[in-house]
């Protein structure tokens, strides 16, 4: 069986394409995205989908807590797709979603991120 690996912002391009192929070569994926849905895209895969938020502490209540290999972190917000102008957000998901990301990190023992 292999190593539980989370991906932060697997619903964007990169997420999505890395937390498929780390599935494809072995790891058991934990695919985490801002969408209340990904629209049973991950299920097809084998890989379970979990819709949190990186910038609410809280939300990383959602995710696995125990027996995590590594954090991957490609969550936060992009100015070019936001609707709007919207630069508080862009900052707290560099700030408060990047100190939310290291301290659940810590918590579960990953010494991977």
């Amino acid at each position: 069986m292999g190593k539980n690996v989370i991906v932060l912002g697997a619903t964007g391009h990169l997420g999505t394409n890395i937390a498929v192929h780390l599935k494809r070569i072995g790891y058991n994926v934990v695919a985490v995205g801002r969408r209340k849905s990904d629209n049973g895209f991950f299920a097809k895969l084998g890989i379970e989908y979990i819709s949190a938020d990186i910038c609410q502490k809280e939300d990383f209540a959602k995710l696995p807590q125990q027996d995590i290999y590594a954090v991957l972190n490609f969550a936060g917000a992009l100015p070019a797709s936001m609707e709007g102008y919207h630069p508080e957000q862009y900052i707290s998901s560099i700030v408060q979603g990047t100190l939310n990301v290291l301290d659940y990190t810590m918590k579960v023992g990953a010494d991977r991120i």
